[in-house]
């Protein structure tokens, strides 16, 4: 059996987890001979993998071309090949790891994926969004989050342009044969789309995973927060339960390993936090490894778009025999 993985996008954890790992277990237990498709590849190599493949697998990629791509793949008919044998076109995988429609407009992609306000509304071409406060003080004037073509670090945010992605996305989803999800909430979601929906949750290659002898002060105790900007709706309604829990427990040592937020300094001694910085999933495992954590905290506010997560850093640490 051949499988095709498309990761095309940008690198990520996700794409990792949802593409590199599943891959690499098949090859390495025989399972399959596989294909990571990235924008490195060999362009004879990648047409051969496309038509000859026996799976395509397509994570979160989408775009009127793919699309056509895909179609036609999806549109071709069983043939016989030279030597009399009967061959079928690949099955199209789609795979998707969060539900786009439910993206807080707190989480910084939504500049490139939001399309919904605060209460789930679907926005106008030119919308902007804003969020009102029940402050006396701050008038009827909303905050404006997100106005039309704000750029931002993440992109340019464009409700329109938005909208038209997510038509793309849902047109690669009807166009697969089957669709594949990290969870049963999200299962449910994509059941929407009248198509096999199948679970695969994430996973690790334990082969991967490292851990390190680093030297430290005996006396810290090392409790770990890792995340990007998009968790901020998480982080942020903890701060005075962590700064209690510095006052009570000054010989915890906070690391901080990708955003850390300004209000931190704010609840917390400086001394007390150690910041990392984010580094390229190619080097994640080597830098986690080195971190040296005696607790790993991984906080999720209770919503929509948390609710189709993964416990995926649940597992990162527990593979380091970490708890969490």
């Amino acid at each position: 059996m051949k499988v095709y993985g498309n990761m095309w996008n940008i690198p990520s954890a996700g794409q990792y987890y949802r593409i590199g790992v599943p891959l690499q277990a098949m090859e390495k237990l025989g399972l399959a001979h596989t294909f990571a498709d990235t924008p490195f590849q060999d362009g004879v190599s990648r047409q051969d993998q496309i038509f000859n493949s026996d799976i395509q697998v397509q994570f979160m990629v989408a775009g009127k071309h793919l699309h056509a791509q895909t179609q036609a793949v999806t549109e071709m008919k069983p043939g016989k090949t030279a030597e009399g044998d009967l061959r079928y076109p690949p099955l199209i995988v789609y795979d998707t790891d969060d539900d786009l429609r439910t993206i807080s407009p707190l989480n910084p992609k939504y500049a490139i994926l939001g399309t919904r306000d605060g209460e789930g509304k679907l926005l106008m071409p030119r919308s902007e969004m804003g969020i009102k406060f029940d402050d006396p003080l701050s008038g009827d004037e909303p905050l404006y989050l997100w106005r039309h073509e704000q750029e931002t670090a993440a992109g340019r945010f464009s409700a329109a342009r938005n909208v038209i992605g997510h038509a793309h996305v849902r047109k690669m989803i009807e166009t697969a044969h089957a669709i594949t999800v990290t969870c049963d909430t999200l299962a449910e979601r994509m059941k929407e789309f009248n198509k096999p929906v199948y679970v695969y949750p994430n996973s690790l290659l334990f082969d991967d995973i490292r851990q390190y002898d680093i030297r430290r002060p005996a006396d810290d105790v090392r409790v770990l927060w890792q995340g990007g900007y998009s968790h901020f709706p998480d982080f942020y309604p903890l701060r005075q339960a962590f700064h209690e829990a510095h006052v009570r427990m000054p010989e915890i040592k906070w690391v901080v390993f990708g955003t850390l937020f300004r209000w931190v300094y704010e609840n917390i001694s400086p001394f007390r936090v150690e910041f990392h910085k984010w580094v390229s999933h190619e080097l994640f495992f080597m830098k986690y490894g080195t971190l040296s954590f005696d607790i790993n905290i991984a906080p999720l506010a209770d919503n929509d778009f948390n609710r189709c997560k993964s416990g995926i850093k649940w597992y990162e640490a527990a593979a380091l025999k970490v708890p969490t």
